[in-house]
């Protein structure tokens, strides 16, 4: 008869589920221990009667088909419990794929914000530029303007004097001429009345 090996050890024929490893096996060994029967075991069964063999058979059997269907439970639950953690999982990571994609779009218009705020800021600089510039050119416009009205005042003076000088010369030269005139009137009505 080969020797029957557990765990890479070989299992001793006076081997019995009873005292497997100092009872601390747990459940599983309990389970086991219903439906696997060792050669200590065998010898306890042969002293029994076939009725009793069979009783404890059939007892046992039912154990293990309890046993079996309390497995069954507990992997089905925990099959639920893994489905439902997965659809969780794969809701999470579809959630992340579509944040992922959302910050992929964001700092790409991010990026287009600040590159359209560096043109801004470019077209700010060139227009505070130009509106010193303007500025500038303005200020010299009225300090020009300022000269000019100062020149237009000043001529303007000086033409009202003109106009005055030239009134008062056409006054002297009709008060001349009315002089000159009433002289030689006044000599043809001397030479008239003199001579």
């Amino acid at each position: 008869m080969p020797a029957l090996v557990l765990d890479r050890a070989p299992l001793p024929t006076d081997a019995s589920i009873r005292n497997f490893q100092q009872g601390k096996v747990g459940y599983v060994a309990n389970v086991v221990e219903q439906a696997l029967l060792l050669l200590e075991d065998m010898a306890d069964l042969r002293s029994l009667r076939k009725y009793e063999v069979f009783l404890s058979l059939k007892r046992d059997l039912a154990l293990a088909v309890q046993a079996a269907h309390r497995a069954e439970e507990i992997v089905i639950s925990s099959h639920k419990a893994m489905k439902e953690e997965e659809g969780r999982s794969v809701v999470t990571v579809k959630a992340l794929e579509l944040a992922k994609k959302k910050s992929q779009d964001l700092n790409a218009k991010l990026v287009e914000v600040d590159r359209d705020k560096k043109r801004a800021e470019t077209a700010l600089d060139e227009v505070e530029r130009q509106v010193k510039a303007q500025c500038k050119q303005l200020r010299q416009v009225e300090d020009k303007l300022s000269a000019a009205r100062s020149q237009i005042k000043v001529l303007t003076k000086k033409l009202k004097e003109a106009e005055k000088a030239k009134e008062q010369d056409r006054y002297d030269v009709g008060v001349a001429e009315i002089e000159e005139a009433l002289r030689a009137e006044v000599s043809e009505v001397y030479r008239f009345y003199h001579l």
